[in-house]
């Protein structure tokens, strides 16, 4: 996340696919909302100094 576009999420099943090898987004989209709607409350990620 850099601020300036948009977001992307990576989703998944530990215990099925531990290497994450496949992504759950799109099969799980009220899975990402709800997350989503947890990680709003949170503050913005700060800066990194590079």
């Amino acid at each position: 996340f850099d601020g300036k576009g948009d977001t992307a999420y990576e989703l998944y099943d530990y215990q099925t696919d531990p290497n994450e090898t496949k992504n759950l987004v799109s099969d799980h989209p009220e899975v990402v909302q709800r997350l989503t709607k947890i990680l709003s409350k949170y503050p913005a990620p700060s800066k990194r100094n590079r």
